[in-house]
């Protein structure tokens, strides 16, 4: 399993990685440019059907939930707290995942770990769909969210607590882990889960539509940063952009560029441990918060946490756009 994944995918033996990065960054840009492989298309084709998934998942709950509010059978119809619940659960599932990912991913490969995850999510929207009662409900969710935490944690390398030994590891560490704590306390899944609620509280006439909307523009953006993101650098556009565009994706990239390889199982799954942690902790209570501190304080405490976020990356993040893994180490050891 492994020697068959570690083979390049385009049948050749790879660029050379002694050269300077400005030389090696040509010289791939050139070389992909020539690529004529159906088998690359496909590849990617498969490989982006988890992260759709992934996306069905997180986004399913913003139309479900008004409607098992309103709905006919009292054995399903949601109340405030069980809706709350419905949407939460998810990303409790996702953190066991993202524990579990890097686990399986080790063992089974990368190929057979993302074909597997279609089982729970299968499972967990069967469940749903025949769901008879609440915590039918609520095992339909855990089971996808389960899938979605391994998706979204694909981590070949050996894990190891021995290196955690290496002070060169605690400043890339913290700054993954806080990323992720900020990309989440900036509300974004609480605004996705709960899109069309918020719409309809704040009285459109089609709050489905514009939950539409918000998704489409996520779609779009996101597609505009994997486009710009190598030429802009990924500092320029967690400081100036908004979520699609660079706090959504731009964590999850920065983590598998920052950790050396020998600690980044361990140090990937705490940080994707704290990410639906986080998740969990913002969409549980997202209801409570818009209560106590009414809709306008929410959404006035997101705006500080991002406004926050700015001034962590200015201070912490390095940009590691154009630079080898053993280029970005060693800007940690001497940092340390």
């Amino acid at each position: 399993m492994a020697s068959e994944e570690s083979r390049p995918l385009l049948g050749t033996a790879g660029l050379e990685t002694q050269l300077p990065a400005d030389e090696r960054s040509l010289q791939l840009e050139n070389y992909l440019s020539k690529v004529q492989n159906r088998n690359l298309y496909l590849a990617t084709f498969a490989a982006v059907l988890g992260p759709l998934s992934f996306g069905f998942v997180l986004g399913y709950s913003s139309p479900a939930i008004p409607s098992l509010k309103r709905g006919s059978d009292p054995e399903l119809r949601l109340e405030d707290s069980q809706a709350s619940w419905f949407g939460s659960v998810v990303t409790l599932g996702a953190a066991a995942g993202g524990i579990l990912g890097g686990y399986i991913v080790d063992k089974v490969g990368r190929k057979l770990s993302l074909m597997l995850c279609a089982i729970p999510y299968v499972f967990g929207f069967t469940i749903i769909i025949s769901a008879q009662n609440i915590w039918m409900l609520y095992t339909g969710r855990i089971l996808s969210g389960l899938a979605s935490g391994v998706t979204s944690l694909v981590v070949p390398e050996e894990l190891s607590l021995a290196e955690f030994k290496n002070p060169a590891i605690y400043k890339p560490f913290f700054i993954g882990v806080t990323m992720m704590f900020f990309q989440q306390v900036s509300g974004i899944n609480a605004i996705m889960f709960y899109a069309e609620t918020i719409f309809e509280e704040a009285n459109f006439k089609n709050s489905g539509a514009a939950s539409v909307i918000v998704g489409s523009i996520q779609v779009f953006f996101t597609a505009v940063a994997a486009l710009i993101i190598d030429r802009t650098g990924r500092k320029v556009l967690l400081v100036v952009s908004g979520f699609a565009l660079g706090w959504g994706p731009i964590p999850w990239l920065v983590m598998s560029e920052i950790f050396p390889l020998r600690a980044r199982g361990i140090a990937s799954g705490a940080c994707v441990l704290t990410n639906w942690l986080m998740a969990f902790l913002i969409t549980k209570e997202f209801h409570d918060f818009m209560v106590v501190l009414t809709p306008y304080g929410t959404f006035w405490l997101f705006s500080a946490t991002c406004l926050l976020n700015v001034f962590f990356t200015i201070l912490c993040v390095p940009e590691t756009r154009g630079k080898s893994l053993e280029e970005i180490e060693a800007y940690f050891r001497r940092s340390h």
